[in-house]
């Protein structure tokens, strides 16, 4: 089954919606193996445009959240270290 191209996307559709069952799931890992990368991403491709919206938006991300503090953070961080280096180079032509 696994060297059927419709059957591994119907896998692939399963992994992405989270419904695989212990054999689909070992199936699907052997497909990643035979198949060569670009044809898999593309199956993946093929089969995330065929999902409508809506339903990709009940996909479960195991509880994580994003940081945004951390974001925010990081984003003034960087800010930071780009203003500070400016600075310094005015500084440097200065003297």
């Amino acid at each position: 089954m696994i060297q059927k191209k419709k059957y591994v996307r119907k896998l692939i559709r399963k992994k992405i919606m989270g419904t695989l069952t212990a054999e689909e799931e070992i199936d699907y890992t052997i497909a990643s193996l035979l198949y060569k990368r670009e044809e898999l991403q593309e199956m993946i491709a093929d089969v995330l445009l065929s999902i409508p919206d809506e339903d990709l938006t009940d996909i479960p991300l195991g509880g994580w959240k994003p940081d945004i503090d951390g974001i925010i953070t990081g984003r003034l961080t960087s800010r930071n270290i780009n203003s500070d280096s400016e600075l310094k180079d005015d500084e440097d032509g200065k003297e």
